[in-house]
């Protein structure tokens, strides 16, 4: 466990930047920025933690596959949206 340390940092803030964003979205009269600036904040820590992993040479692999959860994560809404419109 001490030796992939940033690995489960990284995926326990992506847990729980996505169990917040369920959370907050079901929330009546809440503005999308108060849902949309917490998870964002989380996943960006996130990124990081998978950043220092693969700098840390913790596991190569494991390292990129974290970065790369993130920034699917982090994209997703933009390819939604492009999916709704048609532009996909």
């Amino acid at each position: 466990m001490k030796n992939h340390k940033n690995i489960f940092l990284s995926l326990a803030f992506y847990v729980v930047a996505l169990a917040c964003y369920f959370y907050l979205v079901f929330i009546p009269n809440i503005s999308s920025n108060a849902v949309f600036i917490p998870t964002l904040v989380l996943i960006l820590v996130g990124l990081f933690f998978g950043f220092r992993s693969i700098n840390a040479k913790e596991s190569k692999w494991a390292g990129h596959l974290v970065v790369i959860i993130g920034g699917v994560i982090l994209i997703s809404p933009l390819l939604i949206l492009m999916a709704g419109y048609g532009a996909l």
